[in-house]
Parts: structure tokens; sequence; C-alpha cells
């Protein structure tokens, strides 16, 4: 069972949009994956994060809601896995909603831009939690100082290979390239950021890089 909430207001959209990046491909080799948030099943194709998917990938991630709904609603059936793509700070209450003591390993997605983790994150993982993952090696050296006691595993983040993957051809990356940007010539420095522009995510930083280049 893979939990991330994903409401229609939720501030963290790189943590939705990165599960749905797990999910779907993990859907073609776990059969009884199931992915549980707290949307409810009528409002599904509502949501705005799921409204922007194709409609097979909508499709895949309705049938892996419904699975994960049945997964904690029936007491009979017991998960294997369960992985939480959530703030530490609420494993504990996770923890105990979601009836996640059924679970023989449970494992948490975390991370967090800055040489410390937060306080708060240290007792529940190390109380809740197997086995953290992290994006990369620098997260890990921090959780690893921070005292974290759960299995530290290195899990980098997924993307789409039909549009990231060096084996697309110079023509069609050509050809993607005016699409996205008709306005730019083929000569053109294109630079690209993906977050929110807050300091949080190092703005200021990336506007400097980018006048020094």
């Amino acid at each position: 069972v893979w939990e991330r909430t994903a409401q229609a207001r939720d501030t963290s959209r790189g943590f939705v949009y990165e599960s749905f990046d797990f999910l779907l491909p993990l859907s073609q080799h776990i059969h009884n994956l199931g992915w549980y948030s707290s949307l409810a099943p009528h409002t599904f194709y509502k949501n705005t994060f799921i409204s922007e998917f194709e409609s097979d990938e909508k499709e895949v991630l309705h049938e892996l809601h419904v699975k994960g709904f049945e997964y904690i609603v029936n007491l009979h059936l017991k998960p294997t896995i369960v992985i939480l793509a959530e703030q530490p700070v609420l494993y504990e209450d996770l923890y105990l909603s979601l009836q996640l003591r059924k679970a023989a390993y449970v494992i948490g997605r975390a991370m967090f831009e800055t040489t410390s983790i937060p306080n708060g994150w240290k007792e529940p993982i190390n109380k809740f939690i197997n086995e953290v993952w992290v994006p990369s090696k620098f997260e890990k050296d921090v959780f690893e100082k921070a005292g974290i006691t759960a299995r530290i595993e290195v899990v980098h983040e997924g993307f789409d290979q039909r549009i990231f993957s060096s084996t697309v051809s110079p023509a069609l990356k050509k050809i993607w390239r005016r699409s996205l940007f008709p306005k730019c010539s083929d000569n053109d420095l294109i630079f690209i950021t993906v977050g929110k522009m807050e300091d949080r995510k190092g703005i200021e930083l990336l506007e400097l890089s980018y006048n020094h280049e």
C-alpha cells in the first residue's frame, strides 16, 4: 500500500506527483499494489491532480485507489509493505489511524533540502518506520548524522522516460522544443526550473547562477 494524500488544495504538489511517478510504473509489476489517500471515491476524477493525467493513467490510479481503500477498511487484509509518502511528523497518526500495525514492513519516504532534519522527525521515524527512503546520498548522510536508526536507502526520484530519455533522437527533441517553446529559436538557451517560487527552493541562488553564466 502506498499512502499519500492528494487533496485539491494540497500544497505539497511535488510530493504528490512524485508518488504518481512511482505508482504508475510499480502497478505494472506488483499485482496487489494499492494507493490510499483521503480522497473520497466519488470525488476521485474531479480532483485537481487526477484531472491532469491521461485517461489510461487515471484509470490505473483509480484502480489502485480502490485497492488501497480495501486494505485500510478490510480488517482481514494484511498488507505486506506500506509506504508512507508523507511528512514524518504524521507517521504516528497514520500508524494508528490506518492500522499500519497490520503491515509486516513500513517504509517512509522523506526528504528535506537542508543539512539537518526538522525538529520532530527523528522520534517518529525511529519508532514507527522500518526503513526510510531518501532521494540522494546527501540526504542519507543528513539522516544518519541526525541519529536515524531505521534503515536508510537511497531511492532516486522517478521521471517519465517517454519525455526524459537519452535515446530520444535529436530530430524529435527539436520537435518537442519548438512545440513547448514556440517563441525560441533553435540557438536560444532555454533555462528551466521546477519548483515553487519560495526561499526554500533557492530561487535567489538560481538567479545568481544564471546571471553568472
